[in-house]
């Protein structure tokens, strides 16, 4: 079901924000795009079948669709890019917030590219944690997984070459989706924090060790013809996959993910939570590093 009220039919920016259950952060999140500097846009907010339905705030430039089954982000997100009628369309999740001039800065961007990146910053517990600004520009293709993807958050992409996510991911989403755009789409970014990720105790799916595990071997295998291709960003999953299954204390299967990654690139890091999966000499099992980030 589609409720638009009012919404603009041509807008420049459609905000896509994917929500599921939680109002509280959501109010934050459209709020921060109701203060942004520029009010050429619609924002189509997708419910993923809540408990309770959302009640948006009364405004012409929201568009409400609710979804009947919980379908993940990536479907939600599909069920926004199918509905949205903007030039340009950016992603916000609903419990995290834009900077008042995310959607503007991102026209410097778009000057030079139909994919225009912002910078991110954490806030909320554990906030202090350094975030990784990447400096790309034109075709990424070939390192865009070397290191961690840009949130999808700070991307804003031409409509009409955005492409719809893999709804079979509900984890490592963006991942999959950056190997296919990046394969045609150049992009530009702007050196300015334009998002807000919110760090929280709250229902994230991305703590979810297993499920992580799971769509971390189903990246690999789905786009193996890339990972044969790039062995840095081979080498990089096949870390990710040992990190998640030390966590789980499935030690066989951590080593051989290290094995692969050590292989393809061999690493003083890898080795070391390698020999962490090893058996002890009494028969007990080291215990990886808990603060180790995957």
């Amino acid at each position: 079901m589609i409720e638009e009220r009012g919404a603009p039919e041509s807008p420049l920016f459609s905000v896509i924000i994917p929500t599921h259950g939680r109002p509280v952060y959501l109010n934050e999140a459209l709020q921060s795009v109701l203060d942004q500097t520029l009010d050429d846009f619609e924002v189509v907010i997708v419910d993923d079948a809540s408990p309770e339905p959302i009640d948006p705030p009364d405004d012409t430039r929201m568009k409400m669709i609710y979804r009947t089954e919980n379908g993940g982000a990536g479907a939600a997100r599909n069920t926004g890019l199918e509905n949205a009628r903007g030039r340009y369309v950016t992603f916000l999740d609903d419990d995290d917030r834009y900077e008042p001039r995310r959607l503007e800065m991102s026209l410097e961007g778009l000057k030079r590219a139909p994919l225009s990146l912002c910078w991110m910053r954490r806030i909320g517990e554990k906030a202090e944690h350094t975030v990784r600004d990447r400096l790309l520009e034109g075709n990424v293709h070939e390192t865009i997984l070397d290191l961690p993807v840009p949130h999808l958050g700070s991307v804003t992409i031409a409509r009409e070459v955005a492409p719809m996510f893999d709804p079979t991911f509900r984890l490592t989403q963006d991942v999959e989706w950056w190997i296919r755009v990046s394969e045609s789409v150049p992009v530009a970014t702007v050196q300015e924090v334009g998002y807000r990720l919110r760090i929280h105790h709250g229902p994230r799916l991305s703590k979810q060790t297993a499920q992580r595990l799971h769509f971390c071997r189903l990246l690999l295998d789905k786009h193996a013809d890339y990972f044969e291709a790039h062995p840095r960003a081979a080498a990089r999953q096949w870390q990710r996959a040992g990190l998640l299954a030390s966590k789980l204390s499935d030690y066989p299967e951590a080593r051989r993910a290290f094995a692969h990654s050590l292989r393809l690139k061999p690493q003083r890091r890898t080795l070391w939570h390698f020999a962490l999966t090893l058996p002890h000499p009494r028969g007990r099992k080291a215990t990886p590093g808990e603060k180790e980030r995957v």
